[in-house]
């Protein structure tokens, strides 16, 4: 009687692959043939246009854009750390260059003041 149960269970188990292996080849095979058509569209399309008979409309142009441009912004992710350092170099720079420009101002103040051009200037007085 043992031996009988574990035969059932067997046929069922391999039954049920089996179905599951047919599901994904059928699946398979009508994503394919729905590819194939979706190919030949697409080629065709891009001959049209290529020979001139048929003129791009403005929102397949939009879409072609959309379709060149979406790596560029959707991988951002993996350039997040170079981005952040292209920052801070520039923001560095930018700090550097700010910090010298005062100090070379506060230098032509001082030396202003120092040889008593002050009064004999045109410059606004503070």
């Amino acid at each position: 009687m043992f031996y009988f149960f574990i035969l059932l269970v067997v046929f069922v188990g391999i039954g049920m692959f089996i179905s599951i292996i047919n599901d994904g080849f059928r699946r398979a095979r009508q994503n394919l043939n729905d590819d194939h058509e979706e190919i030949f569209l697409f080629m065709l399309k891009k001959f049209l246009r290529w020979t001139g008979l048929k003129k791009a409309s403005e929102e397949e142009l939009y879409e072609e854009r959309d379709v060149r441009m979406r790596p560029k912004y959707l991988d951002t992710i993996e350039c997040l750390p170079e981005k952040i350092e292209q920052l801070l170099d520039a923001l560095n720079q930018v700090g550097v260059i700010l910090i010298l420009s005062f100090v070379c101002i506060i230098c032509e103040f001082f030396s202003f003041i120092y040889l008593n051009e002050w009064e004999d200037s045109d410059c606004i007085k503070l």
